[in-house]
């Protein structure tokens, strides 16, 4: 079940940001949450402040002219009963097929209690892919690049 739960996460995450998605991507998440880059931290408590900076990202990857991504080196491993960390590597690809941006991505996951339990992404870290790991269980999303 839980494997089942994080690719239904991030099949839909990767699916909001291919089609720039707004609600898509910003329902991923719980709020309140934490967004980390190399370069910023940011403590989100609003779906305002979410919806911001989600828009952001959808610029900067509309400047990049991107196209698709692909995600690898998928895994994750259990923490408690109802937080999980999950790994993987991004890349993005512009309309001339190259590769304009590359990073290994950390989420902490939360079991929420809707109508039935959904994961969220409480907190979202990125890093320089020399940081990429493997978890102790691996998983497999479908590749908009592949495609």
């Amino acid at each position: 079940m839980l494997l089942a739960d994080i690719q239904i996460l991030f099949n839909n995450f990767q699916e909001g940001f291919l089609q720039f998605d707004l609600e898509k991507v910003v329902n991923c998440y719980h709020l309140p949450c934490t967004l980390n880059t190399p370069d910023k931290i940011s403590v989100i408590s609003t779906k305002e402040e979410l919806e911001n900076e989600v828009n952001g990202i959808f610029t900067q990857l509309s400047n990049e002219c991107f196209t698709s991504v692909t995600l690898s080196n998928s895994s994750y491993m259990q923490l408690t009963e109802e937080i999980t960390l999950a790994s993987m590597d991004w890349k993005f690809f512009d309309k001339t097929n190259q590769v304009f941006s590359e990073f290994s991505a950390f989420y902490h996951l939360i079991g929420i209690q809707e109508n039935d339990k959904k994961l969220k992404i409480i907190n979202a870290s990125s890093h320089q892919i020399s940081n990429s790991q493997n978890l102790t269980t691996s998983f497999s999303l479908k590749n908009s690049h592949d495609v």
